[in-house]
């Protein structure tokens, strides 16, 4: 008896020292539903995080449309304030990325909100390495890539300028963002 009561303790003890990110990503991971404020960004961003590993399988709605070696899928999740979110796979590499967009009438107001996922994203994944992107793609103003420990999953945040700016935030394996 005295051991299970061991155990117990053991238990509990673990599951208090567990930080609140990788709670939320085991709740997400064991099919939890979304906490009462589902538009909270760090549980929408773990559930990305969480996609990352099984491809986005929960996050792959109804498909929209095909593009050349891209199929494109409604993601089922969107990101709080976002214009448009799918679920996309490139048959070349086989990768799979989810990827959010928002809309902006202009650059400052897409700085604005750069500057706000950003803070989103190290709030929800603090562990993670923020890595610079340098050289900028043509027409991007700021870039960060955001990588786990282990550099195998990762969130690239880009903010575009031009007659349509707007801030994209795409979820992938390491090895689909570098290709």
């Amino acid at each position: 008896m005295k051991r299970y009561a061991f155990l117990a303790t053991l238990l509990i003890l673990a599951a208090c020292s567990q930080s609140d990110t990788s709670k939320r990503v085991a709740a997400i991971a064991a099919g939890s539903p979304a906490p009462q404020s589902s538009n909270d960004p760090a549980h929408v961003i773990d559930a990305y995080v969480v996609g990352i590993n099984t491809d986005f399988a929960d996050l792959q709605g109804d498909p929209t449309k095909q593009t050349g070696d891209y199929a494109y899928y409604r993601a089922t999740r969107p990101l709080p304030g976002a214009s448009n979110c799918t679920v996309y796979v490139d048959s070349k590499s086989s990768g799979h990325f989810g990827s959010c967009d928002f809309n902006a009438p202009d650059i400052g107001s897409v700085k604005k909100l750069y500057d706000t996922w950003i803070s989103n994203i190290q709030s929800a994944e603090y562990y993670w390495k923020q890595l610079d992107v340098s050289p900028l793609p043509a027409g991007v103003v700021e870039a960060t890539i955001f990588a786990d420990d282990k550099e195998t999953r990762g969130i690239y945040v880009t903010a575009t300028d031009g007659p349509h700016p707007h801030l994209t935030i795409t979820f992938a394996k390491m090895s689909a963002l570098r290709s």
